[in-house]
C-alpha cells in the first residue's frame, strides 16, 4: 500500500486523489492515518484545485472531533481557501462545525458543569493561544459569508446558538450589525468595541492586537505554557498557498467595518472613523475615489461594492453569492441594462427561496420594483414590494413604494396626497435609523411630484430638507441631488447643467434622465434635452410616469416631444425576430396560455402553437415550464439563443414574471 511505504503525509501529497478513497472509505479508516493524509492532500491541492481541496479539508474535519489539538487550526484552513475563493457557501457548510468547536471552548449557557462555569466562560482545561486565535478567525470568516448570502445572523428566525457565538467573538459580533446598514436584517448600532477579559478557572486570557492586522486576539500573559506537541501531524500548518511574505487578511479589521458603518451616515462620523483608520492601518488608508465609490455602494446596499472599495485587492469580490449577483444588479441599474437587472434580481429571488433563506435580498426586490415602476409596470412593482416587510426601512424600499403608491392613485389628490405622508414618513424612520445614504433620491421623488402638483410651501420644505441632508451627509450623490433639486425648484439651469455633468461622468444613466428632463424644463435648447432624455428614456424602457413627464415639459416649452425611430440605421429580419421570440418567452414565463397569447399578439391559435414549436426545437427545451427556467437563470442569453439586452423593452415586455412557489 502507498501509505505503508510513504506514510499518510507523503503519500497524500505525492497523491492527492488518494483522498477521494480515503473519504469515501468514511469511519472505517483509522484518524491517525485518514487526517494526515486528508491534510496533505488538501494543502497540495488547494491552488490547483480549490474546491477539490476544501472537499479533502471538509472530510479531515469530518474526522476531527472539536477536542482534537489539529481541529481549529485545519477549520481555518479550510475556511481561509474557501473565503479566497470567494465560496461563501462552502464557508457556511462549517457553520455546524464553528459552532461545535466554540461550544467547546466557549460556555454559552452553563448547562455542562464539568467544563465551565457559566456564561462566557471557557472550558476548565487550558485553551491554546492559537485556538482561540482560529476560532475568532473562523466566526468572523462566517458572518462575513452570512453576508455575502444577504442573510442576518441577527434575525428573529435564526438558530439561537448563533447568536450566543456571536456573543463570544465582540468582532462578529460588530461584522454582524454591519447588516442593517446595508439593508440586511435588523438595524443595530456598531458600539465601540474594547477589549474583553474572559474568566478562566485557569490562568487569564488577555486581548491585545495583532500589530500587523490590527485585529484583536487572544494573548497570554506570564504564566504556565500551553499544551503543544511534538507530533507534526498534530500542526495544522500555514494557511494553504500563502505566497511569499504573510498572506493578507481578506477580512475587515474593527475599524474597517465601523468605516463601512459610517458610509450610511454623516459625514462627521464618516470623517472621524476615516482618520481613525488612517491612523490605526496607515497602509489601509483610502484616497478620495475610494471614499466616494464607498459611498454610492452604502447608497444602494451594495455590499459587495463597499468592501471592494474599502479591502481593496485583499477582497475577492468575485464567486456567485447573493451579494456579487446584487452588486451586478446595481451595476446594470445604473449602467441602464435593465434587463439584465431583472434578471439577475429574479436569479437572486430563487435562490434565496431554494435556500429557505426568509427575508433575504430585500435590496434587490426594491431596485427591480422600482425598475417595473419607471417602466409603468405597476402590478409587477407591486409584487416585488409586497414581498418587502413593512418594518423594512431602508430609503431604496422607501423611494419604490413612493413613486408605486403615488402612481396607482394619480389622479386622486387624496391618495397621492397619502402616498407623500407615508414617503415623509418613511423618511423619517430612516433617518431615526441612521440611513442617511440614499435618502436623496427619495427626497428628490416628493420634490418632483412637489413641482409636477404645482405646491410651492411642498416645494420649498423639501428643497429645505435636500438642503440639509447635503450639509449632514455631504455625499456626492447627496451634491448631485441638491443641484437637480435646484434645477427643479428654482429653475436654476447652471445648477441642473452642473448636475448633469457630474451624474453622466459618475454613470448613472436613470438619475441622468432625471437631469435631461430638467434641463427640458429649464435650459435654453429645450430640444436637445427632450432628445437625449427620450433616447434614454426608450433604451431602459421608460414607461407612462416619465413619458408623461416629459411629454408635460414638452408642452410647456412649447415644442415637440422627439418621436422614436425605429431603428438605428435598420434592423435586421433576425433581430426583428428575436425580439418576438423574446415577447413570446415572456408571455409564456407568466403562464399565459396560447389563446392569450394570441390575443395580445394579434395572431392566430396556430400560429402561436407554430412558434413555439421551433423554439422548443432551437433551444432544446421539451416543455414551457422548461423554456420559462432557461429564460429565468439567464441560459438562453448565455447561449445566445435570444437577445440579451433590450428586445423585450423594446416591445412593452420585462421579462419573465416574479418567480413562484
Amino acid at each position: 500500500m502507498v501509505t505503508d511505504r510513504l506514510g499518510p503525509v507523503a503519500a497524500g501529497a505525492a497523491h492527492p486523489r488518494l483522498a477521494d478513497h480515503v473519504a469515501a472509505a468514511g469511519s472505517v479508516l483509522d484518524a491517525s492515518l485518514a487526517v494526515p493524509l486528508l491534510l496533505a492532500a488538501a494543502r497540495t491541492s488547494a491552488k490547483s484545485d480549490p474546491s477539490w481541496g476544501a472537499r479533502a479539508y471538509h472530510s479531515a474535519l469530518r474526522h476531527l472531533s472539536p477536542y482534537d489539538p489539529r481541529a481549529t487550526g485545519v477549520l481555518r484552513e479550510s475556511v481561509a481557501l474557501s473565503l479566497r475563493n470567494a465560496d461563501h457557501v462552502g464557508v457556511l457548510a462549517l457553520g455546524e462545525r464553528v459552532l461545535a468547536s466554540l461550544e467547546e471552548w466557549y460556555h454559552g449557557d452553563g448547562r455542562d458543569g464539568e467544563r465551565g462555569g457559566g456564561k462566557g466562560q471557557y472550558r476548565s482545561d487550558e485553551p491554546r493561544v492559537e485556538d482561540l486565535d482560529h476560532l475568532e478567525w473562523v466566526t468572523r470568516a462566517c458572518t462575513l459569508s452570512t453576508l455575502h448570502e444577504h442573510r442576518s445572523p441577527q434575525t428573529d428566525d435564526v438558530d439561537p446558538r448563533y447568536g450566543v457565538a456571536l456573543a463570544q467573538v465582540p468582532a462578529a459580533t460588530a461584522l454582524a450589525a454591519l447588516g442593517g446598514a446595508y439593508g440586511i436584517g435588523p438595524i443595530t448600532p456598531i458600539t465601540p468595541i474594547t477589549p474583553i477579559t474572559p474568566i478562566m478557572p485557569i490562568t487569564p486570557i488577555a486581548m491585545t492586537t495583532l500589530p500587523d492586522t490590527g485585529l484583536p486576539r487572544a494573548s497570554r500573559p506570564p504564566g504556565p505554557p500551553a499544551r503543544h506537541t511534538s507530533d507534526s501531524s498534530l500542526n495544522p500548518g500555514p494557511d494553504p498557498d500563502p505566497g511569499p511574505g504573510p498572506a493578507p487578511d481578506p477580512l475587515p479589521s474593527l475599524a474597517e467595518v465601523r468605516l463601512l458603518a459610517a458610509a450610511v451616515g454623516p459625514r462627521a462620523e464618516f470623517e472621524r472613523t476615516r482618520q481613525a483608520l488612517a491612523q490605526d492601518a496607515p497602509a489601509h488608508a483610502l484616497n478620495a475615489a475610494s471614499l466616494d465609490r464607498l459611498r454610492n455602494a452604502a447608497a444602494y446596499g451594495d455590499l459587495v461594492g463597499a468592501l471592494g472599495a474599502v479591502l481593496g485587492e485583499r477582497y475577492a469580490g468575485v464567486g456567485q453569492s447573493t451579494a456579487v449577483q446584487y452588486h451586478a444588479m446595481v451595476r446594470d441599474y445604473l449602467t441602464g441594462r435593465w434587463d439584465s437587472a431583472l434578471s439577475a434580481a429574479r436569479r437572486i429571488e430563487t435562490r434565496g427561496r431554494a435556500d429557505g433563506a426568509p427575508g433575504v435580498a430585500q435590496p434587490a426586490r426594491a431596485l427591480a420594483a422600482e425598475i417595473q415602476l419607471v417602466r409603468g409596470k405597476l402590478g409587477r412593482a407591486r409584487e416585488w414590494l409586497d414581498l418587502i416587510p413593512d418594518s423594512v426601512s431602508h430609503p431604496l424600499v422607501a423611494r419604490a413604494r413612493l413613486g408605486v403608491r403615488y402612481w396607482s392613485g394619480h389622479g386622486d389628490q387624496a391618495m397621492e396626497a397619502e402616498a407623500v405622508a407615508a414617503a415623509w414618513r418613511d423618511v423619517r424612520r430612516a433617518r431615526e435609523d441612521g440611513l442617511l445614504a440614499g435618502l436623496d433620491r427619495v427626497l428628490l421623488r416628493i420634490l418632483s411630484i412637489a413641482v409636477e402638483r404645482n405646491d410651492p410651501e411642498a416645494v420649498r420644505h423639501t428643497m429645505a430638507e435636500i438642503e440639509n441632508l447635503h450639509e449632514e451627509a455631504a455625499s456626492p450623490m447627496t451634491h448631485e441631488v441638491l443641484l437637480v433639486g435646484r434645477g427643479m425648484a428654482h429653475a436654476d439651469a447652471q445648477s441642473a447643467l452642473s448636475a448633469y455633468e457630474l451624474v453622466r461622468e459618475r454613470g448613472d444613466v436613470p438619475l441622468l434622465v432625471d437631469c435631461c428632463g430638467c434641463l427640458a424644463e429649464v435650459g435654453d435648447d429645450p430640444e436637445r434635452w427632450l432628445a437625449e432624455a427620450t433616447r434614454s428614456g426608450h433604451a431602459l424602457g421608460m414607461g407612462r410616469p416619465v413619458r408623461s413627464r416629459l411629454g408635460a415639459a414638452a408642452r410647456r416649452r412649447n415644442v415637440s416631444l422627439p418621436r422614436r425611430r425605429a431603428a438605428r440605421g435598420g434592423r435586421s429580419e433576425r433581430d426583428e425576430r428575436g425580439e418576438r421570440d423574446v415577447q413570446l418567452i415572456d408571455l409564456v414565463s407568466d403562464g399565459s396560455t396560447n389563446r392569450q397569447i394570441a390575443a395580445r399578439l394579434g395572431c392566430s391559435e396556430k400560429t402561436v402553437e407554430q412558434r413555439l414549436t421551433r423554439l422548443f426545437k432551437r433551444t432544446g427545451c421539451r416543455s414551457r415550464a422548461e423554456l420559462a427556467a432557461a429564460w429565468l437563470d439567464g441560459s438562453l442569453v448565455r447561449q445566445g439563443l435570444v437577445p440579451g439586452t433590450g428586445a423585450s423593452e423594446r416591445h412593452g415586455g420585462d421579462g419573465p414574471a416574479l418567480p413562484t412557489g
